[in-house]
């Protein structure tokens, strides 16, 4: 069982991105980042090593003792080694939860409806090429399935093999005078931040560059919470700086997609559990990485028919070279 011990460190070491020397038996896992999804990749690769261990088992287990009795009465499996062969994924699939919740309550016929809750960011900076920018846009949506996500009338959800409406656009702002421009970019604020993208269409991500006079830049970006949550928006803050930064460079593939997570998550749910729904309500968080930034949000003020947005307000930042 030593044995054991020693892969469930190093394997809940790399997740939650933490040396292995300060885990011990009494450490919160909650309070290091860990979470459903987490719990759920932990799980698979325990398996893989050997360990024959259930997300049922795992989940809302705290503390790394807690890990270790839940694996002290397992026995081992074969060894199954990762053939790099993502599961088998179908053309449509069910919405989570929350995602249904949010499905809903677009609905101009539901009382109190009418509403898309969804995240709005603004980052300025100095010195962005557009050019750049559409090809780091470009491989942000061809990296994460959900991205390019479509919710059919039926209430079902696909991804598509390229977004159904343009992600990217560009706003030239160079000639105007101070004020104009002031205006201009007041008024993309007042529609962004109250806009309801067409997730019936495959819209659920919006990216626009606005140029500035002397140089300066604005990025708008609108993430509607059917496809990622306040993590899934870090995620997507971080590595669209990445590939501006590093065109051609490429990130580790993803070996768990969404839809994967969803049939992982409902296989394994408790029994005891009435309803839990796809992702069992909680787990939707669309990618897997822990946050590194911190973002202060708030809520617009008078918010307006149409859109609940949280935005996370115009941060200015340096050149991005």
């Amino acid at each position: 069982m030593r044995g054991h011990a020693d892969i469930l460190v190093k394997t809940l070491s790399g997740l939650l991105e933490v040396p292995a020397d300060r885990l011990d038996d009494e450490s919160d896992l909650l309070c290091l980042g860990l979470d459903s999804v987490r719990t759920m990749r932990a799980a698979s690769l325990l398996r893989r090593a050997g360990i024959a261990v259930r997300f049922s088992a795992l989940i809302g287990k705290r503390t790394l003792a807690d890990w270790r009795r839940e694996l002290s009465a397992l026995s081992a499996l074969p060894t199954q080694p990762p053939t790099g062969e993502p599961a088998e994924q179908t053309g449509s699939f069910e919405l989570a939860t929350m995602q249904h919740a949010f499905w809903i309550g677009r609905g101009d016929a539901q009382q109190f409806g009418g509403v898309t809750a969804h995240f709005y960011a603004e980052l300025d900076g100095e010195g962005l090429d557009p050019e750049r920018v559409a090809r780091a846009v470009d491989a942000l949506v061809q990296r994460h399935p959900m991205l390019r996500m479509q919710v059919a009338p039926e209430g079902r959800q696909r991804v598509l093999a390229s977004p159904g409406l343009p992600v990217f656009r560009v706003h030239d702002l160079r000639g105007l005078d101070d004020c104009e421009c002031a205006r201009q970019l007041e008024g993309m604020r007042q529609r962004y931040s109250h806009q309801r993208l067409r997730v019936e269409q495959g819209e659920v991500i919006m990216i626009a560059l606005s140029r500035l006079p002397d140089g300066g830049a604005r990025l708008h970006i609108d993430l509607d919470m059917i496809a990622g949550d306040a993590v899934s928006l870090r995620i997507i803050l971080r590595e669209l700086a990445f590939f501006y930064r590093r065109p051609g460079d490429i990130l580790p593939q993803l070996d768990l997609s969404y839809e994967q997570y969803l049939q992982q998550a409902a296989g394994s749910a408790p029994s005891s559990v009435s309803r839990p729904g796809p992702g069992g309500g909680r787990s939707w968080t669309i990618w897997r990485r822990r946050p590194r930034c911190r973002c202060e949000a708030r809520p617009i003020a008078r918010p307006r028919r149409g859109s609940c947005a949280i935005i996370i307000g115009s941060t200015r930042t340096p050149a991005v070279s």
